[in-house]
Formats: structure tokens, sequence, C-alpha cells
């Protein structure tokens, strides 16, 4: 796509007009996979003396950065579904997500701020998840940005994540309890996909410890007698047996940040489920076959870092854990990890235009 294309954003009608004073193109630096990938979630983590608020020598007019906004057109005429995660007037960092509604290699979109006629927030947080997400916790604290599944503290505590801040589990009893909601029930019904960053410390409980477990529909950690030790393992609960399968060995390395997804669609117990770890497919292993008809979890919580008999608990960080009842290509993972590893470096922002 030509630099002097923008994105076609015709399509989005979830957030306001927007217009500021200054205006910067951003324009997709990093490699991106596959695609186009439609409504596409990009994380931003950009700074610039520009980006400092008035008092500080910059530009943004609001203390908070409400003046801050995105759209497809360099007039604003577009906007741009958009959520802040950290906003710093001071230094003038910004992290914050776009929905983009292509995105392809050489993609631009436009950076809009320093209006002092804007004193409230103009963000669409649930409009950026609306690409099939059925949840997305950003882990800085316990709300959905889908706005349907709120998390209840169980005892975890704040950490530096991979994006932000993530929360810490201590491998016994820590939990984050999510309530039971249509929107999560039975995800893998026709595909879903489930993906998060996470440090392990250790293997925890059972040397199974858990991402997340919703009625035994997991993501979590092997052992060494489940296919594999600091593996990936993914399970799915049947009405006969449960299907459990794990990444190979050591193919999941403790005390670093890792990026694991995995697409399972339960319509058959012939069906396998695609892992992938920081962006690259992975050999499965069938530690159980799974037998019967798949079993429903309507009107079952989802658990993240645990089991609901607190017997799988996960020892380290989660962050960025997102649930979709769509299944993810390869490419749109792949790009996902790659924005997310290292998103300075995933785009460009240009001179003011």
């Amino acid at each position: 796509m030509d630099d002097a294309n923008p994105i076609d954003g015709d399509a989005v009608t979830d957030a306001p007009p927007v217009a500021g004073t200054h205006v910067r193109p951003i324009q997709i630096a990093g490699t991106v996979t596959g695609g186009p990938h439609v409504g596409f979630p990009i994380m931003l983590a950009i700074s610039g003396s520009f980006l400092r608020t008035t008092a500080s020598g910059g530009q943004v007019e609001s203390t908070s950065g409400h003046d801050i906004a995105f759209s497809a057109d360099p007039d604003g005429i577009v906007p741009l579904a958009h959520e802040v995660e950290r906003y710093l007037g001071d230094t003038g960092e910004l992290i914050a997500w776009v929905k983009l509604p292509s995105l392809a290699q050489d993609t631009t979109f436009y950076l809009h701020y320093g209006n002092p006629a804007i004193t409230s927030s103009q963000e669409d947080i649930p409009g950026v998840w609306t690409s099939g997400y059925a949840a997305v916790w950003h882990l800085t604290g316990f709300v959905d940005a889908t706005a349907l599944n709120p998390g209840t503290n169980g005892g975890t505590n704040t950490m530096a994540g991979q994006v932000v801040d993530a929360r810490r589990f201590d491998g016994g009893t820590n939990t984050i309890n999510v309530a039971s909601d249509p929107s999560l029930d039975n995800m893998f019904d026709g595909g879903g996909t489930a993906e998060a960053w996470y440090f392990a410390t250790g293997s925890g409980g059972s040397s199974l410890g858990r991402v997340f477990d919703k009625a035994r529909s997991v993501l979590g950690l092997c052992d060494g007698n489940s296919g594999g030790a600091n593996a990936v393992l993914f399970g799915h609960a049947f009405t006969g047996q449960a299907g459990n399968w794990c990444t190979a060995q050591d193919t999941a390395p403790f005390n670093t940040w890792i990026h694991v997804a995995v697409v399972y669609n339960n319509a058959s117990t012939a069906n396998v489920p695609v892992f992938f770890i920081n962006g690259v497919e992975q050999a499965v292993a069938q530690a159980a076959s799974p037998n019967g008809t798949r079993s429903s979890d309507v009107g079952q919580g989802l658990v993240i870092g645990n089991r609901d008999d607190l017997q799988r608990g996960f020892d380290g960080g989660v962050d960025e854990l997102r649930l979709s009842k769509t299944i993810r290509a390869g490419g749109w993972i792949t790009t996902s990890h790659a924005n997310q590893r290292a998103p300075s470096s995933f785009v460009t922002v240009g001179a003011e235009l």
C-alpha cells in the first residue's frame, strides 16, 4: 500500500470524529505476516517531546492526554477506536491500542494531538476489541477491555509485564476469578483462540500450572509426564476423557516472557490444536486422547492463574490474556507477537504535517 493512501476506514463508526491542532502520520515499519488483517488492534509504544504536555514543554493540552486520538485520514474525519494503557505527560510516553480496519505492510494512519477544546477522553475501549474477542485482560488490573468479563483478585500482585504491568501468581492459591458469562461459554465451539504472554519461574501446582482454566478447558504448562518439561499444555473437556496436548520439551523456557497462542475447534475428537510460541507454529504431542463429545462449560466461571480447586497454581507472571471466539490465522498471531515484542520498532512516526 502506498504511503500516500491511508487505510480504508469507512467501516469504522464506533468513535467520534477527531481533529488535532497537530497531526503526524504513523506508518507500519515492522513485518506484517499474511493479511491484510481486518480489524487488527495494533499496539503503539511511542514517545517524544511533542507528546509531553504543554506544562512540560510539549504540545499535548490535556494532562491526561485526552486530546490524543487517531484517524485513517490526516483531516481526522474517519476516526479509529483506541485505548490508552499508559500516558506520561512529563516524559511524552504513550502506550496505546488502535484498531486498524486493515493492517498490511506499509499501512499508514494518523496521530492527532494538541486541541485545547478537547477536555474528555476520546477512547472507545470496547470498540478496539470487536474482531471476535470474547475477553481481553491487559492485567494492569482486573478489567476486561471488552467490558463483559471483569475479574476479581484472589491474592495476585503487580509486576512489570511485557506490556506495561502484569499480575504475579505465587504457584499456590493465587487467582483472578471471572464469573460465568455467555460471551465466554463454549469458546471453542466452531473454533476459538487463546493467547497470552507469561513469565514462568517454575512449573506451578503439580507441575501443571494454569494460565487459565474454565471447566477444564485449559491453557497452561506441561510436566515431564505429559509430553515435555518446560512446554505448553492445552486441554479440553469431553464427556468421556479430556483431550490434552503439549508442545515439545524445552519449547517454553522459564524466566523469560514468551507469547503463547492455541487455536482449536472442538467439533471432533480428531481435531488437534495448533500451538504457537513467540509467533512460530509448534509440533504437537497428544498426552491424552479425547473421547465422547465436548463438555459444555455454560455456567462455569473462568479462573486465571489456577483452576477452581486451587491445585494448579501458576508460578510467575501473566500478561495480555485474550480469548477469541474465532480461529486466528497464523499470520495474525505471528504479527501480534512481532508487534508486542518490539512495538517501538513496529511503526515509524513521521514529521508533523
